[in-house]
Protein backbone atom coordinates (compact mmCIF):
# COMPACT_ATOMS: atom_id res chain seq x y z
CA UNK A 1 0.00 0.00 0.00
CA UNK A 2 2.64 2.79 1.03
CA UNK A 3 4.53 1.58 -2.18
CA UNK A 4 1.56 2.28 -4.31
CA UNK A 5 1.20 5.83 -2.97
CA UNK A 6 4.69 6.70 -3.62
CA UNK A 7 3.61 5.57 -6.82
CA UNK A 8 0.84 7.77 -7.32
CA UNK A 9 2.31 10.58 -5.80
CA UNK A 10 5.11 10.50 -8.79
CA UNK A 11 2.63 10.10 -11.44
CA UNK A 12 1.22 13.16 -10.08
CA UNK A 13 4.21 14.89 -10.09
CA UNK A 14 5.04 13.78 -13.50
CA UNK A 15 1.69 14.66 -14.50
CA UNK A 16 2.08 18.02 -12.90
CA UNK A 17 5.53 18.83 -14.85
CA UNK A 18 4.66 17.63 -18.25
CA UNK A 19 1.44 20.23 -17.83
CA UNK A 20 3.83 23.09 -16.53
CA UNK A 21 6.07 22.07 -19.78
CA UNK A 22 3.57 21.72 -21.97
CA UNK A 23 2.43 25.71 -21.21
CA UNK A 24 5.54 26.82 -20.93
CA UNK A 25 6.55 25.20 -24.47
CA UNK A 26 3.34 27.12 -25.80
CA UNK A 27 4.21 30.10 -24.38
CA UNK A 28 7.88 30.17 -25.27
CA UNK A 29 6.22 29.42 -29.27
CA UNK A 30 4.12 32.10 -28.99
CA UNK A 31 7.05 34.50 -27.99
CA UNK A 32 8.69 33.58 -31.05
CA UNK A 33 6.30 33.53 -33.54
CA UNK A 34 5.38 37.25 -32.14
CA UNK A 35 9.24 38.36 -32.26
CA UNK A 36 9.08 36.72 -36.08
CA UNK A 37 5.70 38.96 -36.90
CA UNK A 38 7.22 42.36 -35.03
CA UNK A 39 10.28 41.64 -37.60
CA UNK A 40 8.44 41.52 -40.80
CA UNK A 41 6.16 44.24 -39.54
CA UNK A 42 9.79 46.42 -39.42
CA UNK A 43 10.41 45.65 -42.84
CA UNK A 44 6.84 46.99 -43.66
CA UNK A 45 6.08 43.16 -44.91
CA UNK A 46 2.33 43.25 -43.51
CA UNK A 47 1.26 40.21 -44.72
CA UNK A 48 3.62 37.68 -43.14
CA UNK A 49 3.51 39.88 -40.22
CA UNK A 50 0.05 38.72 -40.18
CA UNK A 51 0.98 35.35 -40.53
CA UNK A 52 3.42 34.89 -37.80
CA UNK A 53 0.54 36.96 -35.58
CA UNK A 54 -1.85 34.07 -36.48
CA UNK A 55 0.92 31.72 -35.06
CA UNK A 56 1.19 33.63 -32.08
CA UNK A 57 -2.22 33.61 -31.20
CA UNK A 58 -2.59 29.99 -32.18
CA UNK A 59 -0.40 29.41 -28.99
CA UNK A 60 -1.15 31.97 -26.41
CA UNK A 61 -4.00 33.99 -27.22
CA UNK A 62 -2.79 37.00 -25.51
CA UNK A 63 -3.64 40.81 -26.46
CA UNK A 64 -0.27 41.82 -27.84
CA UNK A 65 -0.31 39.77 -30.84
CA UNK A 66 -4.06 40.82 -31.28
CA UNK A 67 -2.76 44.24 -31.43
CA UNK A 68 0.15 44.12 -33.37
CA UNK A 69 -2.00 41.94 -36.08
CA UNK A 70 -4.58 45.04 -36.21
CA UNK A 71 -1.86 47.44 -36.64
CA UNK A 72 -0.78 45.02 -39.42
CA UNK A 73 -4.13 44.89 -41.28
CA UNK A 74 -4.77 48.90 -40.22
CA UNK A 75 -1.61 49.38 -42.51
CA UNK A 76 -2.97 47.41 -44.98
CA UNK A 77 -5.94 49.21 -45.32
CA UNK A 78 -8.18 46.21 -43.61
CA UNK A 79 -10.22 48.34 -40.94
CA UNK A 80 -12.59 46.38 -40.17
CA UNK A 81 -9.77 43.35 -39.42
CA UNK A 82 -8.05 46.04 -37.90
CA UNK A 83 -10.81 47.15 -35.30
CA UNK A 84 -11.67 43.43 -34.82
CA UNK A 85 -8.17 42.91 -33.54
CA UNK A 86 -8.21 45.66 -31.41
CA UNK A 87 -11.46 44.69 -30.10
CA UNK A 88 -9.71 41.27 -28.76
CA UNK A 89 -7.01 42.78 -27.31
CA UNK A 90 -8.92 45.41 -25.35
CA UNK A 91 -11.17 42.23 -24.62
CA UNK A 92 -8.26 40.17 -22.95
CA UNK A 93 -6.39 43.84 -21.65
CA UNK A 94 -9.25 46.70 -20.50
CA UNK A 95 -5.87 48.76 -19.20
CA UNK A 96 -3.87 48.43 -22.74
CA UNK A 97 -4.56 51.80 -23.51
CA UNK A 98 -2.28 52.15 -26.45
CA UNK A 99 -4.87 49.74 -28.42
CA UNK A 100 -7.42 52.47 -27.50
CA UNK A 101 -5.40 54.88 -29.24
CA UNK A 102 -4.45 53.24 -32.79
CA UNK A 103 -8.65 51.76 -32.80
CA UNK A 104 -9.51 55.56 -32.37
CA UNK A 105 -7.53 55.95 -35.42
CA UNK A 106 -9.03 53.08 -37.13
CA UNK A 107 -12.61 54.82 -36.52
CA UNK A 108 -11.20 58.55 -37.55
CA UNK A 109 -10.14 56.50 -40.82
CA UNK A 110 -13.66 54.84 -41.32
CA UNK A 111 -15.36 58.05 -40.63
CA UNK A 112 -16.66 56.97 -37.12
CA UNK A 113 -15.83 59.67 -35.42
CA UNK A 114 -17.77 59.59 -32.19
CA UNK A 115 -16.45 56.31 -31.34
CA UNK A 116 -12.68 57.77 -32.13
CA UNK A 117 -13.21 60.44 -29.79
CA UNK A 118 -14.72 57.96 -27.25
CA UNK A 119 -11.63 55.69 -27.78
CA UNK A 120 -9.02 58.82 -27.50
CA UNK A 121 -11.13 59.69 -24.69
CA UNK A 122 -10.45 56.53 -22.92
CA UNK A 123 -6.48 56.72 -23.30
CA UNK A 124 -6.25 60.18 -22.08
CA UNK A 125 -8.14 58.57 -19.01
CA UNK A 126 -5.18 56.07 -18.78
CA UNK A 127 -2.14 58.53 -19.63
CA UNK A 128 -2.77 62.20 -19.95
CA UNK A 129 0.93 63.26 -20.49
CA UNK A 130 0.94 61.00 -23.75
CA UNK A 131 0.40 63.89 -26.24
CA UNK A 132 -0.91 61.50 -29.14
CA UNK A 133 -3.73 61.12 -26.95
CA UNK A 134 -4.73 64.79 -27.18
CA UNK A 135 -3.78 65.11 -31.11
CA UNK A 136 -5.44 62.30 -32.04
CA UNK A 137 -8.59 63.89 -29.91
CA UNK A 138 -8.05 67.44 -31.07
CA UNK A 139 -7.72 66.14 -34.87
CA UNK A 140 -11.18 64.18 -34.66
CA UNK A 141 -13.15 66.87 -32.77
CA UNK A 142 -11.56 68.95 -35.64
CA UNK A 143 -12.76 67.15 -38.07
CA UNK A 144 -16.36 66.74 -36.81
CA UNK A 145 -16.67 70.15 -37.12
CA UNK A 146 -15.94 71.12 -33.36
CA UNK A 147 -13.30 73.78 -34.03
CA UNK A 148 -13.31 74.98 -30.30
CA UNK A 149 -13.03 71.50 -28.86
CA UNK A 150 -9.86 70.48 -31.02
CA UNK A 151 -8.69 73.99 -29.64
CA UNK A 152 -8.92 72.89 -26.51
CA UNK A 153 -6.87 69.54 -26.87
CA UNK A 154 -4.01 71.09 -29.19
CA UNK A 155 -3.63 74.05 -26.24
CA UNK A 156 -3.36 70.77 -23.74
CA UNK A 157 -0.81 68.78 -25.75
CA UNK A 158 1.02 72.29 -25.93
CA UNK A 159 1.22 72.58 -22.71
CA UNK A 160 2.43 69.20 -21.93
CA UNK A 161 5.64 69.66 -25.24
CA UNK A 162 5.64 73.63 -26.43
CA UNK A 163 8.16 72.34 -28.69
CA UNK A 164 6.33 70.18 -31.25
CA UNK A 165 6.25 71.74 -33.89
CA UNK A 166 3.25 69.76 -35.99
CA UNK A 167 1.16 70.10 -32.61
CA UNK A 168 1.45 74.59 -33.50
CA UNK A 169 0.48 73.49 -36.65
CA UNK A 170 -2.52 71.46 -35.72
CA UNK A 171 -4.10 74.00 -33.89
CA UNK A 172 -3.77 76.55 -36.90
CA UNK A 173 -5.60 74.08 -38.85
CA UNK A 174 -8.80 74.68 -36.19
CA UNK A 175 -8.21 78.38 -35.63
CA UNK A 176 -7.58 78.95 -39.70
CA UNK A 177 -10.94 77.40 -39.62
CA UNK A 178 -12.31 79.30 -36.78
CA UNK A 179 -11.61 82.29 -39.11
CA UNK A 180 -8.82 83.17 -36.17
CA UNK A 181 -6.05 84.20 -38.89
CA UNK A 182 -3.83 86.29 -36.52
CA UNK A 183 -3.82 83.29 -34.25
CA UNK A 184 -3.39 80.68 -37.16
CA UNK A 185 -0.24 82.66 -38.38
CA UNK A 186 0.82 83.33 -34.83
CA UNK A 187 0.75 79.29 -34.82
CA UNK A 188 2.73 78.74 -37.90
CA UNK A 189 5.25 80.99 -37.02
CA UNK A 190 6.44 79.11 -33.85
CA UNK A 191 5.79 76.48 -35.56
CA UNK A 192 8.27 77.64 -37.82
CA UNK A 193 10.82 78.75 -34.90
CA UNK A 194 10.45 75.24 -34.06
CA UNK A 195 11.53 73.49 -37.24
CA UNK A 196 12.16 76.55 -39.82
CA UNK A 197 12.56 73.69 -42.68
CA UNK A 198 9.00 72.13 -42.01
CA UNK A 199 7.29 72.95 -45.10
CA UNK A 200 3.71 72.65 -43.93
CA UNK A 201 3.75 74.99 -41.69
CA UNK A 202 5.55 77.88 -44.37
CA UNK A 203 2.58 76.84 -46.78
CA UNK A 204 -0.04 77.36 -43.71
CA UNK A 205 1.63 80.40 -42.74
CA UNK A 206 1.32 82.07 -46.26
CA UNK A 207 -2.04 80.74 -46.49
CA UNK A 208 -3.42 82.37 -43.64
CA UNK A 209 -1.75 85.66 -44.28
Amino acid sequence: MFSQRILCSWLWLILAASTVYARHSRAASAVSYLERGNEWMAKDKWDRAITYYNLAIAFVPSALPYYNRGIARQRKGELAGALSGYDRAIALNPHYSDVYINRGTAYSEWGQLDAAISDFSRAIEVNPRDIRRWTNRGSARRNQGDLTAGIADFSQAIKIDAHNAVIWTNRRGARYGQGALDEAIADCSRAIKLAARYAFAWNNHGLAR
